[in-house]
């Protein structure tokens, strides 16, 4: 931090410490635990709020893709949360703190939604630090637990999507990835599945199609037995989409086309990248609870896709 600060390159040696810092892994590569997970949002959210941001082009070119992202995601579908500690800790966290997180992320959600995410980017990571924390060191009940990684995991995608709008697109990816660990914990396979589409969005409008479609892959195959229709709707218009864009990509590059992946027919597709607006409508809203659709929906005209295979 202190380096980015400085615009110099600092060892620990430089600045006293005894040796190379190993910080928790804050990738792709984030291993499916919930102590992991804990460590990897701690670190993430303390180091984006430390870290000065000007909006530049590079930061997209530094974003993970291809395998790096991808290989480390496939083992989300067979992911299982992990045992919460038991142990007694100070204060007790209840029913009531977690309606109240709830609450609050919708109203980030919406602030987002009419205003867009820059000047409240900040706050929405402070906060998910804060209920973070509430996570290492309160104590609570098995199922208050499982509720309150999903609260982190919706607020985590909200902060994902304003960092996206301020054109920090590691932080971005970071935080879409620590939440979905964190839905993973709260064994909400449907807030997984939104968390993945909205990361494939972002995927496709840096231009890596062929990633946001094996993205929607992976969240249709993940959620199947989990999603409401109107969900399984939107990842089948999106796969649509993004075999469409894969398709005429391929095409202008030359490069041969790939076995067709299935996929559902009749849905309008167009290869041009999708507006931020439309982004925001269709990925940032999201209900609650797992077994209810996600709101403001895209109108889809087919049948829901068969499961991909991966």
């Amino acid at each position: 931090m202190l380096g980015a600060r400085l615009a110099l390159p600092l060892t620990p040696a430089d600045v006293g410490l005894p040796g190379p810092l190993q910080p928790p892994s804050c990738g792709a590569d984030l291993p499916w635990q919930h102590t992991a997970t804990i460590a990897a949002i701690a670190h993430l959210t303390r180091s984006d709020l430390m870290l000065p941001h000007t909006r530049t082009s590079d930061d997209a070119a530094q974003i993970r893709a291809a395998d790096a992202l991808l290989e480390p995601l496939r083992r989300w579908p067979s992911a299982k949360p992990t045992s919460l500690p038991n142990a007694p800790r100070t204060g007790r966290l209840g029913t009531a703190q977690v309606e109240s997180i709830e609450t609050l992320t919708a109203a980030f959600r919406d602030a987002d939604n009419r205003h867009g995410g820059v000047l409240s980017r900040r706050a929405v990571v402070a906060q998910m630090s804060e209920i973070n924390d509430l996570l290492a060191t309160a104590s609570y009940t098995e199922a208050t637990g499982r509720r309150l990684f999903r609260a982190v995991a919706d607020l985590g995608s909200v902060a994902s999507w304003m960092s996206f709008d301020a054109g920090a697109h590691v932080s971005a990816q970071r935080l879409f990835v620590t939440a979905v660990h964190a839905a993973s914990e709260g064994g909400d396979r449907q807030l997984g599945a939104h968390i993945l589409q909205c990361m494939a969005r972002q995927m496709s409008h840096l231009g890596h199609v062929e990633d946001a479609l094996e993205l929607i892959a992976l969240a249709q195959y993940g959620a199947r037995r989990h999603v409401s229709p109107g969900t399984r709707a939107v990842l089948a218009a999106l796969h649509s989409r993004f075999s469409a864009s894969a398709a005429t990509w391929r095409r202008a590059s030359g490069r041969p086309r790939k076995p067709k992946t299935p996929s559902p027919a009749s849905v309008p597709v167009t290869s041009r990248r999708t507006p931020r607006s439309s982004m925001r409508r269709n990925c940032r809203p999201r209900s609650a609870s797992p077994t209810r659709s996600l709101p403001s929906r895209p109108p889809v005209t087919s049948a829901p896709a068969a499961p991909s295979s991966l």
